[in-house]
């Protein structure tokens, strides 16, 4: 059962890291958004 923690580690990995660039994106885009207006 052990043997299965490397694999979830890495789901979870790669999970915050789309989480982690939609936020990202996000950001830009409502300051872009601020600096339009």
């Amino acid at each position: 059962k052990y043997e299965d923690f490397p694999a979830l580690t890495r789901l979870v990995k790669e999970l915050y890291l789309i989480i982690e660039e939609k936020e990202m994106t996000f950001t830009k885009f409502t300051r872009f958004e601020i600096m339009e207006i």
